[in-house]
């Protein structure tokens, strides 16, 4: 990993998990395919943005917040990994996206 993607302290990254911890146990029964993500959009935001699993506040949060989100909900949120999602989305790689192909 380079300086940007570094965890934080274990201590931050426990509290963040124990703060969250009533949504996820509200939305540990949930399954992606029979959801209203209407009804539960905000729990998931709310968990989303009071993780804190990166050591710096401006540091890419998707791919780690997902991953994370996923161990603890692991029937309604996928896995996330930036080269995937990047060929999910636009069909091409990182490589090709970077302009170097």
């Amino acid at each position: 990993m380079d300086k940007n993607t570094r965890m934080t302290e274990f201590e931050v990254f426990k509290n963040s998990i124990i703060k969250n911890k009533n949504n996820f146990i509200e939305l540990s029964n949930e399954r992606l395919r029979d959801v209203d993500m209407g009804k539960i959009k905000d729990k998931l935001l709310n968990i989303y943005e009071n993780l804190k699993i990166m050591s710096r506040d401006d540091s890419p949060k998707f791919v780690a917040h997902s991953k994370i989100m996923h161990f603890l909900l692991l029937n309604l949120i996928p896995p996330m990994d930036k080269g995937h999602n990047i060929y999910f989305f636009y069909g091409k790689d990182r490589i090709t996206r970077k302009g170097k192909k």
